[in-house]
């Protein structure tokens, strides 16, 4: 591990705000339309909080037909961008907040919480078991968690072939995959692969050559989810199938929707 994995950590936000435009897909990802399907009937009984909204991606389908929507994001310009975008909803509330300090909420505020595309992998591990605590702190009893996470099963990186570059363009595909494992190798080369996997979790480099990733093994978070008191509901990958059901280590995204005890 980098003796510096704080330092990077804190750089995380100075690099997320250089390469926004990158965050601003206003698509789902198909767990996030399971889910908002799963739930339709009780949106309208829920208290939602919203982490990481980052430009609002997931504030104009979540914040709809709820009890109420908060949302916060630990960069101030995410934050403005919102209250910007969502000026004629004054019923959705924008501020800028830290998931490892949810103090400014009581204990069971929420119904559901969400940590969208990946966003609590962007903190150091000490900092991300905060984070994990104060959500289930302020969920109600039986509330909700829904995340996502990246997979240490696609360490060392094999990166797929983009969709676009299959069929006639397949050479050119291997090329360009060939050319980026080798870039998040390199860009990882310190990091001891055996002492990862033994681990069950690693933080790795792995976006616009700055920002430090928390990677863990999707058995390993279902542990430390189980160890917290959650219940694991679902577990899905990229195209929304459920984890285990023949899904490649070339998933390099799970989402997780698990459930507070009732008592």
């Amino acid at each position: 591990m980098c003796s510096d994995l704080k330092k990077r950590m804190d750089e995380n936000l100075e690099t997320y705000d250089e390469v926004i435009t990158d965050f601003e897909n206003l698509y789902l990802f198909p767990a996030e339309v399971i889910v908002l399907d799963r739930f339709r009937d009780q949106w309208s009984r829920f208290d939602v909080l919203d982490i990481g909204v980052g430009v609002g991606r997931t504030a104009w389908v979540f914040s709809q037909n709820t009890k109420s929507y908060e949302a916060i994001d630990y960069a101030p310009k995410r934050i403005d961008q919102c209250h910007r975008l969502f000026a004629e909803a004054p019923d959705r509330k924008f501020s800028v907040g830290d998931a490892r300090d949810l103090s400014g909420y009581p204990d069971g505020s929420f119904d559901f919480v969400l940590f969208s595309y990946n966003g609590i992998d962007y903190i150091d591990p000490e900092g991300r078991e905060a984070a994990m605590a104060e959500i289930k702190r302020v969920l109600k009893p039986g509330g909700w968690f829904f995340f996502s996470s990246h997979s240490l099963d696609v360490f060392p990186f094999n990166p797929p072939v983009a969709d676009k570059l299959r069929g006639i363009l397949c050479p050119l595909g291997h090329l360009l995959r060939i050319r980026k494992r080798l870039k998040l190798q390199w860009r990882n080369r310190t990091v001891d692969v055996a002492e990862a996997k033994g681990r069950g979790w690693a933080c790795l480099v792995d976006y616009a050559d700055a920002m430090m990733t928390y990677y863990i093994d999707p058995a390993r978070q279902v542990e430390q989810l189980e160890a917290m008191g959650y219940r694991i509901d679902a577990t899905w990958d990229t195209k929304g199938r459920p984890l285990g059901e023949g899904i490649a280590d070339e998933e390099w995204m799970i989402h997780y929707l698990v459930q507070k005890a009732s008592s």
